[in-house]
């Protein structure tokens, strides 16, 4: 598993690992995760996104 955090210029990265915390809790063993600043995003007033790209086992 891996995340990318997308974050508005000029919000604090803090935001970013503050919505991660959000969504993945207290588990243990957090994915490998990229973040990065960006001028903008497509949802208006949005100021972080996250992307997560999982493997299944078949």
């Amino acid at each position: 598993m891996k995340w990318t955090i997308l974050i508005v210029d000029g919000h604090p990265l803090q935001d970013g690992f503050a919505a991660f915390g959000d969504v993945w809790g207290r588990r243990p063993n957090p994915p490998a995760s990229t973040v990065a600043k960006v001028a903008g995003l497509v949802v208006p007033g949005a100021v972080v996104e996250i992307e997560a790209v999982a493997a299944v086992p078949g």
